[in-house]
């Protein structure tokens, strides 16, 4: 009777085990589809790890079971960001909200309520912006700002009157930008 205790025991104990390595070991695919065209600087995570470009706007990562934060961030888009349980494996189909030019800069110019944006248009891969500055009183004195998409996050790149297409803030910017800079010098 011991010996049939002992086995039923070390068996339990065996399963146990094997239970709670299958669980550590088990992960899950979270596969994320884009129904927008996917810029190329298109960044998605879940809870700040990325998932891997699998082509066509087809984003893919394994995880272990448990509650992630899914989001998105990509040049001409809003951010997306939502809450996901997974448990099995899981394919997320997700639209995109577009994202104006202005909108994108705007907050680069919060605390001067009198500046306005003015012409806002995106160039390349929706990844630069050309814009004009004007303040309330509708003056401008040719000012254009140039914002560059990258690390996530959009950055001013020049602000102001006298430019040069020449100069290395521009040296990878797209030629429709730079074509459209000079034909406003």
């Amino acid at each position: 009777m011991k010996k049939l205790l002992a086995i039923i025991l070390f068996i339990i104990i065996v399963l146990v085990v094997a239970l709670f390595i299958f669980q550590r070991d088990s992960t899950v695919t979270l596969t994320v589809q884009l129904q927008n065209e996917a810029p190329l600087l298109t960044s998605v995570t879940a809870n700040s790890e990325p998932l891997q470009p699998m082509g066509q706007g087809e984003y893919q990562g394994s995880f272990t079971p448990g509650d992630y934060e899914l989001v998105i961030l990509a040049p001409g888009y809003m951010m997306f960001s939502t809450n996901l349980s997974l448990s099995e494996d899981v394919i997320e189909v997700i639209k995109l909200e577009s994202e104006s030019p202005e909108r994108a800069v705007r907050s680069f110019f919060e605390d001067f309520p009198s500046v306005n944006i003015i012409n806002p248009q995106y160039f390349g891969d929706s990844s630069w912006i050309a814009f004009d500055i004007t303040l309330d009183n509708g003056l401008t004195d040719g000012t254009i700002g140039v914002a560059k998409y990258g690390d996530n996050a959009w950055e001013i790149v020049y602000e102001g009157t006298d430019y040069d297409v020449g100069d290395a803030v521009f040296n990878e910017a797209p030629d429709e930008l730079i074509q459209y800079l000079r034909g406003r010098q």
